[in-house]
Parts: C-alpha cells; sequence; structure tokens
C-alpha cells in the first residue's frame, strides 16, 4: 500500500554544519516499535500476520485462495498460521525478515502492508516464535527469539518439503495466553475479508455479523457515541469522529458509519489500530459522507413518492435521519404524495391528522380486561402503533371488532385465540342496529390508511340469547369481595363472605380505587391481604369498624419503600464494587460453588462472598411496581455509600490477577461440565500451593 510523503527535500542557506538524526538500535527501541506499539496485542499479531497472508497470496496469483489459521485453546495454546503464496528466497530471507521499517509493499496499492512491521507482532506478546518457510521443494525453519532485548532470528535447520511454497508462523501464547481474545479477535479483525481463512482448533468458530457493503457503506443511527470505521483491504480502522472537523462532527452525531476505501485512499498509523486523520483521511472522509448523505435524500424523495399509503409513509418518515436530513431541510422542502406536493412538515400532520378524526376505540390484549382506554379515545394508541407498524411485515396484527357492540366478555374469554401481540379495535358506536354500518366504515377508513385489520368474525362468534318472553328478567347485586394477587390484580373468583376484618381498596364495576402497583407495595411490604370491595361490601366494612382503607397506608407504604430502596442501592453499589475488582463475572455465577477448594484459602472465600453478594443484590432488587411506587410518592433518590470490607477488596485483586482468565475460560468456552469443574480445581489448587 502506497503510503503518504513522509518527507521532502529541504533547500537550507548559509548554514556552516549539518547532520541528521540517528536512531540508536538497541532493545529499547526495538521494544517501542515491537511491543509498546499496540494496545490491543492479540488483535495485532492476528491483524498483521493474517495481512502479510492475503498480500503473499495475492503476489502469487491466489487471491481466492483461503490461508489457513490455527487458534490456541486451553488444549493446545499456539496460535498458527500458514499461507500458500510465495514464500521468501533464503538468501534475501534475514535482510526481508530482520529488518524494521523494510517493505516490498510501500510503493505500490495492490498489499495491505507498508511499514514492514507486520512480521514482528508476535514480539508484542512473546519473546520468541517460530518461522517456517516452504521454498521449492525445502523448508528451511528459523526461530526468532529476543537475546537480550534485541530480536534476533536463527536458522535450526531445513530439510526436504512436498508442500507449496509459503510461510508458516508458529506462536506459543504460553498459559498466560488469553486464549479467548485470540478467538474474539480472530473474528472482529477478519470479518470483514472476502476470502475468510479456514479456522482450525475451533468446530464451533462461527464469524461475526457484519454490516452489508455492497453500496459502499451502511449507517446505523440512534448510537450514544459516534464512530466512524474504513474497511480497507479487508482490515477495519475504527476511530471516534472528535478528530473531525466540525462539520463532519455534526453530520456523523450518534452514528455509527462503516465506509469501504481502496488500498491507499485514507492513511493508517504504523500501529494499524486506527485512522490517521490526514488531510487525506478527512478529504475521503468528507467526500464519502457528502456521497452518502445525497444517496440518502433522493431515496427519501423516491420512497414519499411511491408509498401507498398513511402507515407506508409514516414509516417512510419515522426512518428519515435527521443528521443528514436536517429538520429545516425536510420541513421547507416540497415532496410529493399521491400526485400532491406537500412540505415535510404537511407530511407529518396530513399522518396525525387522519388519525386524530378516526372514530374508534382500542383494546389491548395484555390489560387485565378489555375495558376501553383512554376515556374511549384510541388516537394515542393508534398512532403508537402506527410508529412501529411495518407494511412489509406487521408487527402488531389489528383486529376489529365486527361482533357486537357487547363483545368484551367473549372477546376476553377466548384471548387464546388471538395473536400475543395485537390490538382490538371497536367502532365508537352502541347501538346494534347501527352497529353493522359503523364497522363497515371503520374497516374501509382502517383500509385507506394502510392496515390490514381481520375482522373477529373469522375467528369468533357470538353466543345466540333466546329471550324469554313469559317471565320479567330480575338482577341479583353483583359479587362484593374479591381478593387481590402480589401484582395487585384482581382475582375473578369471589369471595362469599365479607371476613371480619383486613385491607380494601374501592372497586366499581373492576375499576379500582388505587393503582394496582400501590396495592401489590401494600401485599409485599406491609404483609397485608387487600381486598377488592364494591358498594354494598364497602357499607359493611365501614359499619363494622374493623377495616382500613389502603389510601390511609400510605405513610407506612413510603416508609417500607424507603427501606427497600436504601436496602436495593446498598446491595448494587456492594456488587458494583466486588465486580470492578474481582473482573470474574463467574465468581458470582453459582456453578463456581460446585468446584471444591479448600476453604481456608482466600479464593474459596472470595467466591462465597461472591455468591452472597449476587444472592443479596436478587434478593434486594426493585420490582417494577416499587419502582413505580418510588417515583409516584416522590420518594427522593439514595446514593448509598456501601463499601465492601477491606480484606475483601484485596482477595478480589488477587483474583483479577491470578485466576480470573482459566475461571472466564471454563465458563465461557463450552467447557463447564465434570471434565472442566475438575481441571479448574485442579489448577485453582495448583496456583494455590494446596497439592492435595
Amino acid at each position: 500500500m502506497q503510503l503518504s510523503n513522509y518527507g521532502n527535500a529541504a533547500q537550507v542557506i548559509g548554514v556552516q554544519h549539518t547532520q541528521q538524526f540517528q536512531m540508536q538500535m538497541n532493545a529499547k527501541m526495538f521494544s517501542i516499535l515491537t511491543d509498546k506499539l499496540y494496545q490491543n496485542k492479540e488483535g495485532a499479531v492476528i491483524r498483521e500476520l493474517s495481512a502479510n497472508a492475503r498480500d503473499a497470496h495475492v503476489a502469487a496469483g491466489k487471491s481466492e485462495l483461503p490461508f489457513h489459521i490455527t487458534l490456541p485453546s486451553w488444549i493446545s495454546t499456539e496460535f498458527k498460521i500458514r499461507d500458500f503464496g510465495t514464500g521468501i528466497d533464503p538468501d534475501e530471507f534475514y535482510d526481508i525478515y530482520t529488518n524494521l521499517g523494510h517493505s516490498t509493499k510501500d510503493h505500490e496499492d495492490t498489499s495491505i502492508g507498508a511499514y514492514g512491521l507486520g512480521s514482528k507482532t508476535p514480539f508484542a506478546i512473546t519473546d520468541s516464535y517460530t518461522i517456517r518457510n516452504y521454498w521449492n521443494g525445502m523448508v528451511y525453519v528459523y526461530t526468532a527469539f529476543k537475546d537480550s532485548g534485541m530480536p534476533t532470528v536463527s536458522l535450526v535447520g531445513s530439510e526436504a518439503s512436498d508442500e507449496v511454497n509459503g510461510l508458516e508462523i508458529s506462536v506459543d501464547i504460553g498459559s498466560d495466553g488469553n486464549v479467548s481474545s485470540f478467538r474474539r479477535e480472530c473474528g472482529e479483525q477478519l470479518g470483514y475479508f472476502t476470502i475468510k481463512p479456514i479456522i482450525h482448533n475451533y468446530d464451533d468458530f462461527a464469524w461475526p455479523e457484519i454490516p452489508e457493503l455492497h453500496m459502499g457503506y451502511d449507517v446505523k443511527s440512534g448510537h450514544y457515541s459516534s464512530e466512524i470505521t474504513v474497511v480497507m483491504g479487508g482490515i477495519p480502522y475504527t476511530s471516534p469522529i472528535r478528530s473531525l472537523p466540525e462539520d463532519l462532527k455534526k453530520s456523523l452525531y450518534r452514528l455509527e458509519i462503516t465506509l469501504v476505501a481502496e488500498l491507499g485512499q485514507v492513511d493508517i498509523p504504523p500501529s494499524r489500530e486506527s485512522l490517521e486523520m490526514t488531510a487525506k483521511t478527512i478529504a475521503f472522509i468528507s467526500d464519502k459522507i457528502a456521497e452518502i448523505s445525497e444517496d440518502y435524500i433522493i431515496d427519501f424523495y423516491y420512497r414519499v413518492e411511491h408509498a401507498d399509503n398513511h402507515v407506508q409513509l409514516n414509516a417512510i418518515l419515522r426512518s428519515r435521519i435527521d443528521e443528514w436530513l436536517s429538520n429545516g431541510h425536510f420541513n421547507t422542502s416540497n415532496y410529493e404524495y399521491k400526485g400532491l406536493k406537500y412540505s415535510g412538515e404537511t407530511l407529518r400532520e396530513l399522518v396525525d391528522q387522519d388519525l386524530k378524526t378516526f372514530n374508534a376505540k382500542k383494546n389491548v390484549r395484555h390489560y387485565k380486561s378489555l375495558r376501553n382506554n383512554h376515556n374511549g379515545c384510541s388516537v394515542e394508541s393508534l398512532i403508537n402503533m402506527m410508529k412501529n407498524y411495518n407494511h412489509d411485515k406487521d408487527q402488531s396484527t389489528l383486529y376489529l371488532n365486527d361482533l357486537s357492540p357487547r363483545a368484551n366478555k367473549i372477546i376476553n374469554s377466548n384471548k387464546s385465540l388471538l395473536e400475543n401481540n395485537c390490538v382490538v379495535i371497536f367502532p365508537n358506536e352502541r347501538k346494534t342496529k347501527l352497529f353493522s354500518k359503523a364497522v363497515s366504515e371503520v374497516h374501509a377508513e382502517l383500509t385507506q390508511l394502510g392496515f390490514k385489520p381481520v375482522k373477529l368474525s373469522t375467528i369468533l362468534s357470538m353466543p345466540v340469547v333466546i329471550k324469554n318472553t313469559t317471565k320479567s328478567k330480575t338482577y341479583d347485586k353483583p359479587d362484593q369481595v374479591f381478593l387481590t394477587n402480589n401484582r395487585g390484580v384482581v382475582l375473578k373468583d369471589s369471595v362469599k363472605e365479607l371476613p371480619e376484618e383486613g385491607c380494601f381498596v374501592t372497586m366499581s364495576n373492576w375499576t379500582l380505587g388505587k393503582r394496582e402497583s400501590y396495592i401489590s407495595c401494600v401485599r409485599l411490604l406491609l404483609n397485608k391481604e387487600v381486598y377488592a370491595l364494591r358498594s354494598h361490601a364497602q357499607a359493611a366494612a365501614s359499619r363494622s369498624g374493623k377495616w382500613t382503607s389502603i389510601h390511609k397506608l400510605e405513610s407506612a407504604v413510603v416508609k417500607a419503600l424507603t427501606a427497600r430502596l436504601k436496602r436495593a442501592k446498598d446491595a448494587e453499589e456492594t456488587l458494583r464494587i466486588l465486580t470492578v475488582h474481582a473482573n470474574c463475572g463467574p465468581l458470582f455465577d453459582e456453578n463456581i460453588e460446585k468446584v471444591e477448594l479448600n476453604p481456608k484459602k482466600k479464593l474459596a472465600k472470595l467466591i462465597k462472598v461472591c455468591r452472597e453478594v449476587q444472592v443479596e443484590f436478587n434478593n434486594s432488587r426493585l420490582s417494577r411496581e416499587e419502582e413505580y411506587q418510588i417515583l409516584n410518592l416522590g420518594i427522593p433518590e439514595y446514593r448509598s455509600a456501601a463499601r465492601p470490607p477491606a480484606y475483601i477488596v484485596r482477595y478480589a485483586n488477587e483474583t483479577s490477577d491470578k485466576w480470573s482468565l482459566i475461571i472466564m475460560s471454563t465458563f465461557y468456552h463450552n467447557r463447564w461440565n465434570d471434565g472442566g469443574k475438575e481441571a479448574l480445581r485442579q489448577a485453582l489448587n495448583l496456583i494455590e500451593g494446596n497439592f492435595k
């Protein structure tokens, strides 16, 4: 890959003496260039060696042939990469391989490499590694090692070989190596390669999902941190946008954007871990963003023009990326919809207005009954449904009640026949004689808006009622006493007799005098049964003098919720601090208790404490009802000052240093079985010095 010009000839006048700067080739400088250069060392090894393998295949005319990677595991800690490219002429091997900065690729744009540092990256994680150079029927084996800090390469031996030309690099990461990092970084660093390498040592290895870049870019909105990634030569280079000019930063705010660049179109630093924000790189990004912005605007105009109905139009308006089609530009521009011209502001008003004039009621399956909400007005609910409605694949099933104005009971008793995520629309007509006409009008309006309503008559049927004309119909008073459950929901099976005493909430029809979340808190925090009483039972309870309204228990609820909030925040803060210091999630897993360790050792004690902290956190977590009531009752936020004991923090820090990697690997690499538990127990006991 061609590099930018890093220096021009200088013209000096009137100088008496000139001397160029020099670089000492000592252990310190080599460490800077081969070790301290990289922050993500495992990623650097995989990326640089894979880039060299890919370049070797291109040079040999084998660009469609995958190279091979063997990932380290707990069985074998060797990382290996084998290409089938040109190999290296043994007469030139030392000159090419031992010279930092020497590259054969810095004046052409067919190769990824350029700096002459990539082949030395194994020194970032190890003090020695092996190179096998397959060349014209021979294999030459070299070892690269540090001699007093100075990288050195020695020829170990050579022999005849029937393998094709190429290089094989073998690196033993050792027992301290991060096996999981190699597996993860392999996917992240090489996921964009068109021809991906063949992975050995993991049958279940899966490449991560990556954005589709057939248009040369991918954009995702709604991110709190803005990043830009440029994929060049199959290698992703990601940088935050803070180094870009202000106009570009504004355009990319809360966007995650991926661009495709040809080799040499952007500059990268020697570490190759990010973008180098040179004038060339910024110009490329600026031009690409302008191109994408134009594409979005043209596409938006086209989709508005070809929208069939208001549902599709609403989806298009919501998918608009505000950062590139600013509110000002959107509101003032004219768009064509169904043969008429509209401004952007008018388009939005068009959708909302038709909904607000829509005369229907909405019922949702998930409510305890099918009673109407929003005082019978469904405008807000329908608008919310339209926001989530995908015209290509319906996310919510829309049912239309064409059975009867009084179909609530039959619908409620047959909820299992309806889709889980559904909405039932009720025409706003209570008279039976006019109901059929109202159904037709609502169906037509829904269809015109772009919905696809399903009539309930295709699923349910109303029971036939035969009127008795010989006897007058009498009505008994309805059931009066009902229990509530822990969620504050009324249980429909009535209590036949009013108990002598208790707590109650008023109920009219099925509407309670207090929120369900408040009732739930009374039951769980104050350990009191709560009865829902209708009017006759309320009168009887008042006469007895032994019943308490839950309205009068608010101060007790506030006190109990305050105590619950303190306990929850203390548990949360203790867990947070201990998690940070332990740096090992599995210590909090109940499965870790199955590893039998010496209970007197620090690790066993720490595991016990971690489990206790986790259990306390789980037991102390606030329910949704409690969180809602804390907010509703105005209980002030509590900032915990809880801290785990100092000796536990010391144990946790030791864990992070000594044991975290082996514990994590046992949990996260499909090895949590009897053999894995035994291996982990032996390893931990060995580390702790318990050789029993």
